[in-house]
């Protein structure tokens, strides 16, 4: 999967920010891509005047610490964590259990 490609090709267009962070970092999970590209793509996935005010006073962060800024610089509520896998949340439920 050519994942520069799809992520060049995003665009937020009419979706809300919550929906485009959702989308680049779905796809970002299947990239080896340095942050710091993945950054820059999705700054050119959203719209302005957003995509001037990340560039300027965004950059230079991990992705996860970017697109909690990009959140909260629309008012967003999101956040942007790592995920548990499963069987760590399988064990924490079976551990529960006995």
């Amino acid at each position: 999967m050519d994942t520069a490609r799809i992520l060049l090709a995003l665009k937020q267009g009419s979706r809300t920010l919550e929906n485009v962070v959702r989308k680049s970092i779905a796809i970002a999970n299947y990239s080896d891509l340095p942050d710091c590209l993945l950054i820059e793509f999705f700054c050119d996935s959203v719209n302005q005047p957003l995509q001037s005010e990340l560039r300027y006073g965004g950059l230079g962060s991990s992705l996860a610490q970017f697109l909690d800024y990009a959140l909260l610089t629309v008012g967003s509520s999101f956040t942007v964590g790592v995920a548990e896998e499963e069987h760590d949340i399988m064990g924490a439920v079976m551990g529960a259990v006995f």
